[in-house]
């Protein structure tokens, strides 16, 4: 569900499931929609414009838009 997608009612708000395989780096990006990281399994680091955040399994993070 995402708001890109003209079938879906939500205007800001998008919901992904993805799987990152360990070492990966991801290109870091920005977007128009609230976004919501949940960690199902292992550990991440965000990269913010002025910080970095470590996460493990159980954590999540929102992020406005």
């Amino acid at each position: 569900m995402h708001p890109v997608n003209t079938k879906v009612p939500s205007k800001s708000l998008g919901l992904v499931l993805f799987y990152v395989p360990p070492h990966v780096i991801l290109e870091p990006g920005h977007h128009p929609t609230e976004e919501t990281y949940s960690i199902v399994e292992g550990e991440a680091t965000m990269i913010f414009e002025r910080s970095r955040q470590n996460l493990k399994k159980g954590d999540c993070v929102y992020l406005p838009p």
